[in-house]
């Protein structure tokens, strides 16, 4: 009987790939080709000190997430280190080098990699991208480049008609925003013999960290560097409503200039999103100049190696430069 109802039962008829793309929402099952540690890779274990296996531990899905991290650079164009093992993480005690992002950077990986284009990261080097707006182009990395910003797809507002409590309202105007191009950063970095993976230091991402670039960006701050090199411990702090950019002068010290937005908040630039006819994302950047105010307030400082933080009166008439 189970040989009659299989002869009888109708052939499944394969379909076209560009045929199913129009035919998802008919589709109830799919079949994903992928590697196994870009679909899944579980902690439900703690690793045995004394054990090689990093099979569904913590350090083995960090060293998994990493090792696609070293991929997707890869696909961006940018020169990474190739990426360890499960048996080289354990040897060498840790990542060839750290890529941290927010999944709203994409997440697709065909997006990220037009939002990233270029560059290099050397061995042991680390990046995190806090953020979904940014645009990194040729930017070479020597040691930690970090960039975080209080609204990473928008801002908290009070929910109408419940009370105390607030939500994420998304608003691309209200991101905080990063552009580098042509940049290299030069820090000396993590320091390795002092990030004990035995402890989690790796997985839990907690580094000690001898020097970094940090860049933080409060409400629709934006940040924006071309053209020079960032040297030593390095903090860009960008208070609200405002755009800083950073360049390099004649002699190759780097010139901060702080320029509010416009009155509205309108960012100065962003990505627009067409859906191809292959279903891929295509992204354009869009400029608005008339986001800038020209002010005659504007900030700017020729600073050499030394960290500074850029703050501005609250009275908006004013700004001062203060060295940390």
């Amino acid at each position: 009987k189970k040989e009659a109802a299989a002869a009888a039962a109708p052939a499944i008829k394969s379909i076209d790939p560009k045929e199913g793309l129009r035919r998802l929402d008919q589709l109830s099952t799919f079949v994903m080709y992928n590697e196994r540690r870009k679909v899944t890779s579980s902690a439900k274990k703690a690793r045995d000190p004394n054990s090689t296996r990093l099979a569904q531990t913590p350090d083995g899905s960090f060293c998994d997430l990493q090792r696609n991290a070293a991929e997707l650079l890869t696909k961006c164009g940018m020169k990474v280190p190739p990426a360890r093992d499960h048996e080289e993480y354990l040897e060498k005690g840790g990542p060839a080098m750290t890529f941290l992002f927010h999944p709203s950077l994409g997440p697709m990986w065909d997006v990220i990699r037009q939002k990233i284009r270029g560059g290099s990261m050397t061995t042991g080097s680390e990046l995190v991208l806090e953020l979904a707006e940014a645009q990194l182009v040729n930017v070479n990395i020597n040691g930690s480049l970090l960039v975080s910003c209080d609204n990473v797809m928008g801002n908290m507002e009070a929910k109408a008609g419940e009370g105390e409590g607030k939500g994420l309202v998304f608003d691309t105007s209200q991101c905080g925003r990063v552009r580098m191009r042509h940049v290299r950063v030069e820090n000396a970095g993590v320091n390795h013999e002092e990030t004990v993976m035995e402890s989690g230091d790796c997985w839990k991402h907690r580094p000690s960290r001898v020097e970094s670039c940090r860049i933080v960006l409060h409400g629709n701050a934006e940040f924006e560097a071309r053209r020079c090199t960032l040297s030593g411990n390095l903090s860009f702090e960008v208070p609200a409503g405002n755009k800083m950019f950073v360049t390099a002068d004649a002699d190759g010290k780097l010139v901060r200039t702080l320029e509010p937005l416009s009155a509205g908040g309108k960012a100065s630039w962003g990505w627009e999103y067409q859906l191809c006819r292959d279903g891929r994302l295509r992204l354009r950047l869009r400029l608005w100049p008339g986001a800038i105010r020209r002010a005659s307030n504007a900030v700017r400082s020729a600073v050499g190696g030394v960290a500074g933080r850029i703050a501005t009166a609250g009275n908006g008439k004013g700004a001062q430069q203060q060295a940390s």
